[in-house]
């Protein structure tokens, strides 16, 4: 009985005095909004992932993705980058996510439109954009692929 009353003692003077101590922080909600919708506005890029693995930081602001709509277009440098303009289409009801870059212009042909639109992956997770991309679309974010030596695999965006 000895034991008791002094655990009992430490117990009672732990409690603060003053009332209840001040609630948790709400968990965030997940977004509920229609993928097109949550990917309207400024996107910028802030690293690439190119077919060899290789990752480019990029400089704040250098490359901005705007979305519009379906449209979307690309700014280098503050400034509209005239033939990077497309429409994008996505299934968000695929696993993984599927979104198609096609050019803007209607001066392409729809053969040659079909034949340079990008086929892509991609997913949003808060304020960051992946999309994954190639002309035959991938499969996953990871596995390798092969495409021009030139052209980036992976896109990390940061909503702006």
């Amino acid at each position: 009985m000895r034991r008791i009353v002094p655990c009992v003692l430490v117990l009672v003077a732990s409690v603060p005095v003053g009332g209840a101590p001040a609630p948790l922080p709400k968990p965030e909600r997940p977004d509920r909004r229609p993928d097109l919708e949550r990917l309207q506005g400024k996107w910028e890029l802030v690293r690439a992932v190119d077919h060899g693995g290789r990752v480019r930081a990029l400089e704040p602001g250098a490359f901005v993705l705007v979305i519009t709509g379906q449209r979307g277009r690309l700014e280098c440098d503050g400034k509209e980058v005239e033939k990077e303009a497309f429409w994008i289409t996505i299934d968000p009801s695929s696993t993984p996510k599927k979104m198609d870059l096609a050019p803007h212009s209607d001066q392409v042909p729809a053969e040659v439109k079909e034949a340079i639109t990008a086929r892509c992956i991609y997913r949003i997770q808060g304020n960051t954009l992946t999309i994954r991309m190639g002309f035959e679309r991938p499969t996953d974010f990871t596995s390798p692929m092969k495409l021009y030596p030139t052209q980036s695999e992976v896109w990390i965006l940061q909503r702006k």
